[in-house]
């Protein structure tokens, strides 16, 4: 025999011996096959992973994906000859798995990570005010509108409402100079605090 015929029996004999150990139950040969296959699982995983998904999903996400998998069916251990058919086989596993959660994160609509949408200031408060901040800029705020004329107050409490300057103007029977003054010489003062 070739030396590299020889080392490929002896490869396919060490393999079948750990695969019968594995379906016995031993863990040690279980950690063995984790870790002796793994990387083949993670190169084409990480690979074949859209760059979209990456937000989603780490590689070894889809790899231990793929062990659970593998391992839930014990019977399918044992037809498994050498170690190539079994790398082929996890290889092939490991892309499906990734090919299935792209189209179903990109090609459906409920999982649709192109639809999704960074939340932005707009929506809240921003992320770093705590909720004391939060308090103490109420409090201030309600400060100064406590000292604010009852007029002053409505011209304000209405702009919140999201009524123009005009028909606040109409309403309370004032200028519309005079309630945009009002609420410039708020922002003043709120922007002096």
């Amino acid at each position: 025999m070739t030396d590299q015929l020889q080392e490929d029996v002896e490869s396919d004999d060490h393999f079948r011996d750990l695969i019968a150990e594995v379906a016995q139950g031993s863990d040690v040969a279980v950690w063995e096959v984790i870790r002796s296959y793994e990387p083949h699982i993670r190169r084409v995983v990480r690979r074949r992973l859209n760059g979209q998904l990456r937000s989603k999903f780490d590689t070894m996400d889809f790899v231990q994906m793929v062990w659970k998998s593998f391992f839930y069916d014990p019977l399918r251990l044992c037809s498994f000859n050498n170690p190539r058919h079994f790398v082929a086989f996890l290889v092939k596993m490991a892309l499906h798995k990734v090919d299935s959660e792209h189209r179903r994160r990109l090609d459906t609509r409920k999982y649709d990570v192109q639809r999704e949408q960074p939340w932005s200031d707009e929506h809240g408060p921003v992320a770093h005010d705590s909720p004391s901040q939060i308090a103490m800029a109420q409090e201030h705020w309600d400060q100064l509108l406590r000292r604010l004329p009852p007029h002053h107050r409505e011209v304000v409490r209405l702009r919140l409402e999201g009524l123009t300057h005009h028909q606040i103007a109409e309403r309370l029977r004032l200028h519309e100079r005079t309630t945009r003054q009002i609420l410039k010489d708020l922002l003043l003062a709120v922007s002096i605090a």
